[in-house]
């Protein structure tokens, strides 16, 4: 009885501590919740800031390209073919997190800066003519489906901002959705882009890719 009485008190505190290692683990990475049904994590989690969770069927290809820049592409298993890309780029003039949601609402509000932000936009889609004959750019924003929202991280929320578009590239005719994100030294873009008749079967697909896209804490 008094070896059993023993091993019992050299054993517990060895269980007690192989618990704490498990729930430092389970604490190190506060955005290692459980993959959302019928997803896959598309980002890699070594080596980008940010979780892009996909439908499961969807293909995957990435490029770190270094802690500054790179991208997470990932493609619908449709024959027309969606996608969604993730890019990230070092930005060391963004501010501290209590001016994030001013700094965004006046770039995406302000006069200057919106109208400038959809002429460059504009600038990117094929030329058409208009009723008189004008040559104007095929690009048409919806100024409904525009809007400010935010993005979980870890307990905070991050302010974010979406435009959809659609227009002709080359001749195609594709609709986007265009989320961007300031959090400290990143700016983060992640596009959409389908035909529209796609676009319309894959919207709650869209929301659902938004909804569960994370950034570390």
């Amino acid at each position: 009885m008094k070896h059993k009485k023993l091993i019992k008190n050299l054993l517990l505190p060895v269980v007690f501590l192989l618990l704490l290692l498990v729930a430092l683990a389970a604490c190190g990475d506060d955005n290692a919740d459980d993959v959302p049904a019928g997803m896959k994590l598309a980002s890699d989690p070594e080596a980008v800031s940010y979780r892009l969770y996909v439908p499961e069927n969807w293909q995957i290809s990435f490029n770190t390209n270094g802690a500054d820049k790179g991208w997470t592409m990932a493609q619908s298993a449709e024959g027309d073919k969606a996608n969604v890309v993730v890019t990230y780029h070092s930005n060391s003039a963004i501010p501290s997190y209590s001016d994030r949601k001013k700094t965004l609402t006046e770039y995406f509000e302000g006069n200057d800066t919106y109208e400038g932000m959809k002429s460059k936009l504009a600038a990117s889609f094929d030329k058409t003519e208009n009723e008189v004959g004008e040559a104007v750019s095929s690009f048409t924003l919806d100024e409904a489906a525009s809007s400010f929202f935010t993005v979980k991280k870890g307990e905070e929320e991050i302010a974010a901002y979406r435009v959809t578009y659609e227009g002709f590239l080359s001749g195609t005719q594709i609709k986007q959705v265009l989320v961007m994100i300031f959090d400290d030294d990143y700016f983060y873009n992640i596009t959409f882009t389908a035909a529209p008749d796609l676009y319309e079967r894959i919207s709650d697909t869209v929301e659902a890719i938004i909804a569960n896209f994370r950034l570390k804490g």
